[in-house]
């Protein structure tokens, strides 16, 4: 008879859930993030976004036209990527500028492509915009920093991203980056 209840017991299950149960974002904002479903933390990620450009920078953010971008930003369709330091659940640790930035598309219906990136230190975190021209300049480079994230190369899906310490890096460094105060 199968018993999930006495199966989950094992020792390497109970061990494995363990190694791989911790928030590093504990005692912040931020605390229990790490545990919601992707849909979840991008619902999250555009919440944070909307009240951050509305609060911080007294732009107005409406609802999309459509589903190809998450808000328009003063006339704008913005197309929003949030992101914490991702978490090293061995090491106990955040890893500093390990973000992902996920399903970015040509297709979708976006003037420009904001990026919050969180780190643990406030002031070391990301608030910046690219506008579609430059995502479509990068991703005819010979080696673009967007990589294929569904199917690889060969599968010509249009769904990219960066996920990479030294990828993050190279892009929040990116001539065309620019600042939310440029909006």
């Amino acid at each position: 008879m199968f018993k999930p209840f006495e199966i989950a017991k094992n020792q390497e299950l109970v061990d494995y859930l363990a190694q791989n149960i911790y928030d590093p974002w504990v005692n912040t904002p931020f605390e229990g993030y790490v545990y919601l479903g992707s849909k979840k933390q991008g619902a999250f990620g555009e919440r944070f976004i909307s009240s951050a450009l509305k609060t911080a920078y007294t732009l107005d953010v409406q609802k999309p036209l459509n589903t190809g971008h998450d808000r328009l930003v003063s006339n704008i369709k913005a197309e929003f990527k949030f992101t914490l330091a991702s978490r090293d659940c061995v090491k106990r640790k955040i890893n500093i500028d390990g973000f992902s930035i996920n399903h970015v598309a040509l297709s979708k219906d976006w003037d420009r492509l904001i990026v919050c990136a969180i780190n643990p230190e406030q002031f070391n975190s990301h608030f910046v915009y690219i506008t579609k021209e430059d995502f479509i300049n990068e991703m005819n480079l010979a080696d673009p920093i967007f990589k294929s994230q569904q199917g690889g190369d060969s599968s010509n899906n249009d769904d990219f991203f960066i996920k990479s310490i030294r990828g993050c890096k190279e892009f929040f460094d990116r001539p065309y980056i620019k600042q939310i105060t440029a909006w």
